[in-house]
């Protein structure tokens, strides 16, 4: 199965935002499953390839999460590989 990118770019503006809720809305594939149905809570899956091991993935995950701060909580987990 291909699964095509919910978000094709960044929404710059108000109306940018609604559009791609409605988007989201519409992606069977997406919505309440990836997305929250309220838009709150959003799930990010990562597959690594063997270039890194695990410690050094969730140490770059870990940059860049600091790199982009704010107040969300965003708990990590990893599963074994």
């Amino acid at each position: 199965m291909i699964v095509e990118p919910v978000i094709q770019t960044i929404p710059q503006s108000s109306a940018e935002r609604e559009a791609l809720r409605w988007d989201i809305e519409a992606n069977d594939m997406a919505y309440k499953l990836i997305v929250s149905d309220d838009f709150r809570y959003s799930l990010i899956i990562l597959s690594a390839n063997n270039s890194v091991n695990d410690k050094q993935l969730m140490e770059l995950i870990e940059q860049k999460l600091a790199a982009f701060p704010g107040n969300e909580t965003l708990p990590l987990t990893a599963s074994p590989s």
